[in-house]
């Protein structure tokens, strides 16, 4: 579980400052996703992964807990939601063995200890998630440290790509506005109704289920409530259990989204400054 640190303000239920500043961190096991919940201090919404900070020992003198070098790894998925590769984070003690830059580098080179190429520089926008497998009982966990974004934070979705709780905040699925017609009447762009969804993973990173969004034309249509359905459910017309409260993401955690390719699907979470 996620948990954020803040200055005094935040505790209030309307923050004024738009420069307030923490951290969001959290143990970190199986297949989660996690993200920044403050952009970087000046506002900067460009993070890097040597933004990423893990509890690594960079001694080697350590007891063997937290984030295992070399065995933690941040997994990258492609457009249809499966592996492509693993990231794995080398700290001081083996970079100074290897003679390189201690950071992030493409698990199957470390594997063939070729550390000629570090990936420090790789770029995570604001808004968006990583995955992690982080081994089991290891107490690894990551931190994202920076200031609270003042403003809403609109996120383009498509395929399955990870969205982060980008607020310090704990979100549910009521909380998360799409911009899918809600009339009927538009031109059949945006979030697609009963199409695009959020995707829940087990422990193992494989499929449990899919939410999916219904707009208020069709909630009026089933006479039930406008929000998030389960996917199977919903393909029975069942719309008895409305999710928008049974489910929620702690700050910095995030989840899996498979969007219509080409739909211009957003995603707008909600600054934690608003009222």
């Amino acid at each position: 579980m996620f948990v954020a640190a803040l200055a005094a303000a935040l505790a209030v239920p309307a923050i004024e400052s738009a420069n307030t500043v923490g951290y969001n961190t959290g143990a970190v096991e199986n297949y989660m996703f996690v993200g920044p919940s403050f952009t970087k201090i000046g506002g900067n919404t460009t993070f890097t992964y040597a933004d990423i900070i893990v509890n690594c020992d960079e001694t080697g003198e350590g007891d063997g807990s937290g984030w295992q070098p070399l065995g933690d790894s941040i997994v990258i998925l492609n457009e249809n939601g499966s592996f492509v590769r693993k990231i794995v984070y080398l700290p001081q003690f083996l970079a100074d063995a290897f003679e390189c830059q201690k950071g992030w580098y493409d698990n199957d080179a470390a594997n063939e200890e070729d550390f000629s190429q570090c990936l420090n520089n790789e770029t995570l926008e604001f808004g968006y998630a990583v995955q992690v497998s982080a081994t089991a009982g290891a107490g690894a966990t990551v931190q994202f440290a920076g200031e609270v974004k003042g403003t809403p934070t609109v996120i383009d979705v498509e395929n399955f790509m990870g969205v982060a709780n980008c607020a310090p905040k704990i979100l549910s699925l009521a909380d998360i506005v799409v911009n899918c017609d809600e009339t009927g009447e538009g031109d059949g762009s945006g979030w697609q109704p009963l199409g695009d969804s959020i995707v829940l993973l087990n422990e193992n990173g494989s499929f449990v289920r899919k939410l999916i969004y219904l707009p208020q034309f069709l909630a009026d249509a089933f006479e039930v409530s406008k929000g998030w359905y389960d996917n199977d459910a919903a393909n029975e017309e069942d719309f008895s259990t409305c999710w928008n409260t049974l489910l929620s993401w702690g700050v910095g955690e995030g989840f899996q989204v498979s969007a219509t390719a080409g739909a211009n699907a957003t995603i707008t979470i909600k600054s934690a400054l608003a009222e």
